[in-house]
């Protein structure tokens, strides 16, 4: 048994992994009835009370965020959100993540129109936003992966651009991405498995994060081509992000 192996095989112990079997968008239950006053960009809404909502599940490109220029399509996002929730004079329903908050306190939820409209699956069925997983908050992730999907084979919106390969990742790439890349080498470090792609580019898994990763047999991954998604960060001269589950990873071949 390879180190790996062993390592994957005792943090497995007792560990079963955390995914919503709930095939539908439809809400589970609400928690708050409330008003959208403004749309800040495809993910973000702020309420009449002045909270900021970040829509679980999906991630839609920035607006002049944090001194960076406005992404493509991310008009078209804020637009067409926008436009979802004018169906219902901007009333929504909120269902809340298991975490509650993200790290710069915005409420994190599912959001809904009164009908039981989904806005995320909308939105990535418009091709306007991508998905992402992030546990505790998993609620719907089959759904959802049903909507990116249909709006990736008909080349909507993101999917014309957004997939990037791990060799052609510019030196100074930051925020969320979609890499593809032959993975040259699997390693472990004191606290991560690491899939070190072709190019200048890493993607880690903390130990810790492991439990969410029990359907991928990481040993038969060098020499594979994958999809990654997530947010990069530079360590040195490379490329890094850190993967928190399993469905953030696809083997293409």
């Amino acid at each position: 048994m390879t180190r790996i192996a062993a390592l994957l095989s005792v943090l497995s112990v007792n560990v079963f992994l955390c995914i919503d079997t709930f095939a539908s968008c439809a809400p589970r239950h609400i928690d708050l009835e409330a008003t959208v006053a403004r749309v800040l960009d495809g993910d973000t809404l702020e309420l009449t009370d002045h909270t900021r909502i970040r829509i679980i599940g999906i991630n839609a490109p920035e607006i002049n965020h944090r001194a960076r220029s406005t992404q493509a399509f991310a008009a078209e996002a804020r637009t067409a959100l926008t436009a979802l929730l004018g169906q219902s004079t901007h009333r929504v329903a909120l269902q809340y993540g298991s975490d509650r908050l993200d790290r710069y306190g915005r409420t994190l939820a599912h959001v809904f129109l009164p009908d039981g409209t989904n806005l995320a699956q909308q939105m990535l069925i418009k091709g306007l936003a991508a998905r992402i997983a992030f546990p505790p908050n998993m609620w719907a992730q089959d759904c959802y992966r049903h909507g990116e999907n249909r709006a990736r084979e008909q080349q909507r919106g993101l999917w014309q651009h957004i997939v990037k390969a791990s060799t052609d990742l510019a030196p100074d790439s930051s925020g969320f991405h979609i890499i593809e890349g032959r993975v040259t080498r699997v390693g472990l470090s004191k606290k991560s498995v690491w899939l070190n792609f072709s190019g200048h580019f890493g993607a880690r898994i903390a130990y810790s994060d492991l439990k969410h990763f029990a359907d991928i047999d990481f040993n038969q991954l060098s020499g594979r081509t994958l999809q990654v998604r997530g947010w990069i960060y530079a360590k040195k001269d490379r490329r890094m992000m850190r993967l928190r589950h399993s469905s953030m990873l696809d083997i293409m071949k």
